[in-house]
């Protein structure tokens, strides 16, 4: 695989900007699953407006990762409490059941019955 092209003219990225050291001044372990979505995540943003596990999932396949669905779960919760991601939204709930009113009827309980 080649190098990614760069802007003739323009600085290479120090080593405080690569993902890795991102991750590391986070105090975070470096695992291919973050620097993923680290990489990803700009991407994903551009096409969705917002960071899932899903959008991830979809766009790591995509460019060759084999990371498994459910480990984007954590990876986001992790990167974004260390401040490196913005927060992916929480599912929307919805409002709490109400008891359906029972109806009414004509037949009498049993005790009115007897």
């Amino acid at each position: 695989m080649s190098a990614p092209s760069r802007v003739p003219g323009a600085a290479p990225p120090s080593a405080a900007e690569t993902p890795s050291a991102r991750l590391r001044a986070a105090g975070l372990s470096v695992t291919s699953a973050r620097l993923a979505a680290l990489r990803l995540a700009p991407t994903v943003l551009r096409a969705h407006g917002r960071l899932t596990p899903c959008g991830l999932h979809q766009a790591a396949s995509a460019a060759g990762y084999t990371i498994s669905p459910s480990a984007w779960y954590p990876v986001l919760a992790r990167l974004h409490a260390a401040g490196l991601l913005p927060a992916a939204p929480s599912p929307a709930r919805a409002p709490p059941r109400r008891a359906a009113p029972l109806p009414s009827s004509d037949v009498p309980d049993s005790a009115d019955a007897r």
